[in-house]
């Protein structure tokens, strides 16, 4: 017999984070929620109640972030006043990103950890 799996509900999801009466529970949520600050005073506001609810959320923020075209990468930053949490401020080509991963998997491989 199949058990029937009940879809999750705001109130079921323990840490989401709630913004704007909507329960952010998946990437794209908290990424569309992002996109949707008006300036930085929100971004902050936005900030403290996600730190409110996840430990790891400056680097969330920032890393998910990064994913984004330069122009709305830039203001997102700006609005939620993070970096990437490898990268730091800084623009990096797919050729400096293959080249930090490969100089980590080696640093992983030969047992030196970050």
């Amino acid at each position: 017999m199949t058990e029937s799996i009940e879809p999750a509900t705001e109130e079921a999801v323990p840490g989401a984070m709630v913004w704007d009466g909507k329960a952010l529970r998946t990437i794209g949520e908290l990424l569309d929620a992002i996109m949707g600050l008006r300036d930085e005073q929100e971004g902050g506001r936005f900030m403290a109640e996600y730190r409110a609810v996840n430990i790891h959320a400056v680097q969330n923020v920032g890393y998910i972030i990064g994913y984004l075209g330069q122009p709305d990468r830039d203001r997102a930053y700006q609005m939620t006043r993070t970096v990437h949490p490898i990268f730091g401020g800084y623009e990096v080509s797919v050729e400096e990103v293959l080249s930090m991963g490969q100089r980590i998997g080696q640093e992983l491989k030969d047992g030196r950890s970050r």
